[in-house]
């Protein structure tokens, strides 16, 4: 991290009572975590470290066992919508690439970067650009700001044992642990929230801001997010942890059988057991939206893309609406799949090492209303060739939300490089030039 200075600093996030709230739910209660000087401080890349911060008390240690109340049951039962929700798998890769087994996956438009048995696969436009091999042992991937202190951020993967890596095309996998001061660590996830890197660690958090690295003991969780307002949320041990970065406070919900948190568009908590969906309200209490029947199909799966919520529940997909859930029929999703934000509102889901992208039907508003006037003419007139279903550019572009998924890659192609559509197909400047428009006014 070329830090000029780093501190290890290890407060506890002692665990909150929540008590009742709006909708039945439990209203939080918040306090700060309590904060200790740098017990261990090391100087990353050879830099000594500075004086710690200012005197605080310091922490009576880990935070005390205790359960908190459990969440109540909502007001009324929640809607269950009769509207049957509308998905189709998007192609994601150019002649099937072969990428393995899959572990995870990180979406950056335009590059994708598949880890699993194959080692680190970066699809640039869907095509592979590079694959390392070098270490093929992946649990988790995701993007922190550069830690070098360019423009932009940096794709890391966490490999089995733990460890950070950089993952760039065409440039060996790259062991960056030591600029964090986490080669001792265990890592376990990895996430961006308000310009700072956050890592998952097996018993707390590491906040590394591009100067200092603060860790965090929160004890076990099974599920980590983080929201660009500088939020964090924790599932684990019937509880979900909720961390203000700014204001190092910290709030606590009872929520029994906790396994997976996102936020929404709104940066609101979204929570998730096997059974229950809770959101968070306006009065800053988790609020029970969604209820599986008895007896029916588990949740196993949220993810927080774009616009969208997503919910792998038994062998369907869901949506997260304001107040209910719309579901799939049919789609055979795995009872075991996890589900990973896609750029553009789509959602991964991986089972078995099989990687596959969906997205949600979007048919309705401004935008889809015109490309169906302008682009869709073009695509019938120009590209059908290639690029329906099972065509042989292995990319359909037959949908509206086809080309929102792909219209970076549209656009280079198209306007930049102007090497699509190949010669011998009819093509207009003027086709160029609605393509062009419609692109960058697309929402």
């Amino acid at each position: 991290m070329r830090a000029r200075r780093f501190w290890l600093i290890v407060g506890a996030l002692l665990p909150l009572s929540c008590g009742g709230g709006g909708e039945g739910s439990p209203a939080p209660e918040q306090q700060d975590p309590q904060e200790t000087g740098p017990e261990d401080t090391d100087a990353p890349d050879g830099d000594a470290p500075d004086a710690g911060p200012p005197d605080g008390d310091a922490p009576d240690g880990d935070a005390p066992d205790g359960d908190a109340p459990d969440a109540g049951p909502p007001d009324a039962d929640p809607p269950q919508p009769d509207e049957v929700l509308a998905v189709y798998p998007v192609v994601w890769s150019r002649g099937d690439a072969d990428v393995g087994q899959v572990a995870s996956v990180v979406d950056g438009g335009e590059t994708v970067v598949v880890l699993g048995s194959k080692g680190a696969v970066v699809l640039e436009h869907g095509e592979v650009a590079s694959t390392d091999s070098t270490k093929v042992d992946w649990r988790a991937c995701g993007v922190v700001p550069a830690a070098d202190r360019t423009s932009g951020g940096w794709t890391v993967g966490i490999d089995g044992e733990g460890g950070v890596f950089r993952i760039r095309p065409r440039v060996p996998v790259e062991s960056i642990s030591a600029r964090y001061g986490l080669e001792h660590d265990v890592v376990t996830a990895v996430a961006t929230s308000g310009g700072k890197a956050v890592f998952g660690l097996e018993e707390g958090v590491a906040i590394a801001d591009g100067e200092l690295v603060t860790h965090y003991a929160t004890g076990p969780f099974t599920s980590l997010t983080a929201s660009d307002g500088g939020r964090i949320a924790l599932a684990g041990a019937d509880a979900v942890q909720a961390f203000e970065l700014a204001a190092e406070e910290i709030t606590t919900f009872a929520v029994p059988g906790a396994a997976h948190v996102a936020f929404d568009p709104e940066g609101r908590l979204v929570a998730a057991t096997a059974t229950s969906v809770y959101r968070e309200n306006d009065d800053g209490a988790l609020a029970l939206v969604y209820e599986a029947e008895e007896g029916g199909p588990a949740i196993h799966g949220l993810a927080a893309s774009g616009s969208h919520v997503w919910l792998g529940i038994g062998s369907e997909l869901g949506l997260l609406e304001r107040d209910a859930v719309v579901r799939t029929e049919g789609i055979g999703l795995a009872l075991d799949a996890r589900l990973i934000a896609a750029s553009t509102g789509d959602v991964w889901a991986i089972a078995g090492g099989e990687l596959l992208r969906f997205s949600a039907d979007a048919s309705q508003g401004e935008d889809a209303d015109s490309w169906e006037a302008q682009i869709r003419p073009i695509v019938e007139a120009s590209c059908s060739l290639c690029h329906l279903p099972g065509g042989p550019a292995a990319i359909d572009l037959s949908t509206y939300a086809a080309w929102v998924s792909h219209r970076t890659a549209i656009r280079q192609r198209v306007v930049v490089e102007r090497d699509m559509p190949p010669p011998g197909i009819e093509f207009s400047e003027s086709d160029r030039e609605i393509i062009a428009a419609w692109i960058d006014g697309v929402r």
